[in-house]
């Protein structure tokens, strides 16, 4: 990751499903979160899945043809400037509150919440290490 203009940032982009499988990609803190969505599903599971629950920060045309070229339902809000608001299921996205969850439980490692290693390889395996415990895998 570069330095950016307010020093170094760094973005966690995570997927869940609903099966325990994770995937996550690294970013710059000032890139877009839709650039990065096609590198996060790259290697998804799609096979089982129905809907794809994202955040206003993966709003896009581009997102949303990706989705449904995979055949599956998008769940994402709208941004409020959008001139023409997609309709969502609004019970739905309030299950995005298990992926607000799985962030807290990362940020309750200090060394992540933090950033203290400056190689993403070493932050990466520390991500690694806190998703197992996180998951269980991990005693």
């Amino acid at each position: 990751m570069g330095r950016g203009k307010r020093g170094w940032s760094t973005k966690i982009h995570v997927a869940l499903s609903p099966y325990g499988y994770v995937n996550f990609v690294l970013s710059e803190g000032q890139r877009q979160d839709v650039k990065v969505f096609p590198t996060l599903c790259k290697d998804f599971p799609w096979k089982k899945m129905k809907f794809i629950i994202a955040d206003k920060g993966y709003t896009s045309s581009e997102v949303k043809q990706l989705i449904r070229s995979n055949q599956y339902q998008e769940v994402i809000p709208p941004k409020v400037n959008r001139c023409f608001p997609n309709k969502y299921d609004k019970q739905l996205y309030k299950t995005r509150v298990k992926i607000e969850h799985f962030f807290s439980h990362l940020k309750e490692h200090k060394r992540l919440s933090l950033r203290y290693d400056k190689l993403d390889s070493t932050f990466t395996s520390f991500i690694y290490c806190a998703i197992m415990l996180i998951t269980h895998l991990l005693c």
